[in-house]
């Protein structure tokens, strides 16, 4: 499956004879997901701009929008920043994979360094998104992460979404 750049604002495409993916490298976020050239990705119209956000380092609304870590209080947009920022395409050849480390800007929201990958691959007739995040830093890192795709369905019964893992609650305190 080759990878193609699709046009000058970065998205990058994988597809096979059935399915087409298309993904920006601003947010690394999944733009499109056609099957037989039907799309089924929301793409960004109102009332909602996004299609996939990618949410990192916090999924959610933080309390007046900051979170206090260590003594000191840092901003933090609704989804957390991966969604707002540029990822570096590190290319690949069935897949593509995105990355983005910390950097002056990461580091005045969080205060960790870190390098956190996406992988989009695809199948017959299914769309594969894989996580990996390192902590290069000594202290523990607190952080959420997810996708939050919006589909065009006409017929809810005729989707499926599935979960290799089962999914784990976490309840955050009063001051997150």
């Amino acid at each position: 499956m080759p990878v193609r750049v699709y046009n000058d604002d970065m998205d990058y495409v994988l597809n096979n004879k059935d399915l087409l993916i298309r993904v920006s490298s601003d947010g690394a976020e999944l733009k499109s997901i056609a099957f037989h050239g039907r799309e089924y990705l929301w793409q960004g119209e109102q009332p909602w701009s996004s299609s996939s956000p990618v949410l990192f380092p916090f999924a959610g609304r933080r309390k007046n929008f900051c979170y206090d870590y260590c003594g000191k209080t840092y901003p933090m947009p609704l989804n957390g920043f991966a969604k707002d920022l540029p990822f570096q395409f590190l290319g690949g050849k069935n897949e593509l994979i995105f990355e983005l480390c910390d950097d002056k800007k990461t580091q005045t929201m969080y205060p960790f360094a870190f390098r956190l990958r996406i992988a989009y691959s695809i199948g017959t007739d299914t769309v594969f998104a894989a996580f990996s995040l390192e902590n290069k830093d000594e202290k523990p890192m607190p952080y959420m992460w997810g996708l939050h795709p919006g589909f065009i369905i006409e017929e809810p019964s005729d989707w499926q979404l599935r979960f290799d893992k089962t999914p784990v609650e976490l309840i955050l305190g009063p001051d997150m």
